[in-house]
């Protein structure tokens, strides 16, 4: 026989051998069952997460220890309604109105007013400091 003829049957055999190699190596590890996963444990503990590590892996800082801020607010009143506004003393100066969304001290926003409180906002830090007591209508009816 001519050695151009066996030459590329040779070849060709010896490619369909490894492509059958292949095939028996590839097939039983692609058509097994995959292995259950393991259940999730009970306790809370173990599924609280670090929300500092959470925020360090897409480069945000570590946040400094939360401090209570020193607030030297006084509500002495509430309006409500769409643009709601709140009289508030800041260090024992004179009341001031400040309207909802308006700054009131060094970067303290006025971001919300509820029922008897106002809510303040710097830095992404709420606070919510208390209103006083509201009058009744026997205080101003009485002797």
């Amino acid at each position: 026989m001519n050695a151009r003829l066996w030459l590329p049957r040779l070849v060709s055999l010896l490619l369909i051998a490894a492509l059958a190699a292949t095939l028996a190596w590839w097939v039983p590890r692609l058509a097994a069952p995959t292995p259950p996963i393991a259940p999730v444990p009970n306790d809370a503990k173990s599924l609280v997460s670090d929300a500092n590590a959470a925020a360090s892996l897409f480069g945000a800082l570590p946040p400094k220890a939360a401090q209570a801020p020193t607030l030297n607010f006084k509500v002495l009143g509430l309006v409500s309604g769409m643009r709601g506004s709140a009289l508030i003393s800041v260090d024992g100066r004179p009341v001031r109105s400040v309207a909802l969304g308006d700054e009131v001290e060094s970067g303290w926003m006025l971001v919300g007013i509820k029922a008897e409180q106002i809510i303040l906002q710097r830095n992404g830090t709420r606070t919510e400091i208390s209103a006083p007591p509201r009058g009744t209508v026997s205080l101003l009816t009485g002797p």
